[in-house]
């Protein structure tokens, strides 16, 4: 009853088709097999395959096919468990009055609301829009997004004392520009 188990690597090209779910085809030495991999398939996971591995001391004995499963890193997210992590870049007007910005899925676009005073760094959780959990159908893990502010790199001469005009105005600002720094005071 000797017979032998196969090993081999399924490469899913992109994030999305992880998400989705996607279908390759193996070659053995003998056959194609057809590999289903299920929507929320994860790095590193390792499929069993029931008797499509090596050839026995007869024809039903035969070893086990064993895929492990490689998903292309992206560009856009990185993939904690279900979670999904990404950046997105918003003007200082946006942070500081509030607003809406569209923003990237993988299922699309999606609108978010962005509060008055938002700051720079910090994540903000869209419930429902990470990974599909693997063989859960309906559960999806959550999106967070860190926000990255652009400071304008080149003011008019009019957006310069607009902001000079409110930087007079606002105590608690100006109090922080003059603060010794935390080292200062060591």
């Amino acid at each position: 009853m000797e017979y032998k188990d196969y090993y081999k690597v399924l490469e899913v090209d992109t994030l999305e088709e992880a998400y989705h779910g996607a279908n390759r085809i193996i070659q053995l030495v003998d056959e194609k097999l057809r590999i289903t991999v299920k929507p929320g398939a994860y790095d590193g996971q390792l499929l069993r395959v029931k008797s499509k591995g090596g050839k026995g001391s007869s024809a039903e004995h035969r070893g086990d096919m064993y895929v492990r499963i490689r998903v292309s890193p992206s560009i856009q997210f990185k993939r904690k468990g279900d979670d999904l992590y990404s950046q997105h870049t918003l003007d200082l007007y946006t942070v500081v009055l509030g607003g809406e910005t569209i923003i990237a899925t993988l299922t699309g676009q999606a609108k978010v609301k962005i509060a008055a005073g938002t700051q720079n760094g910090k994540s903000i959780r869209i419930k429902g829009k990470g990974m599909q959990v693997h063989e859960k159908s309906g559960a999806f893990g959550d999106l967070l997004i860190q926000v990255q502010v652009l400071i304008p790199e080149k003011l008019t001469e009019k957006q310069r004392e607009l902001f000079e005009q409110l930087n007079s105005t606002d105590q608690w600002i100006g109090r922080l520009q003059h603060e010794p720094k935390f080292y200062g005071r060591i």
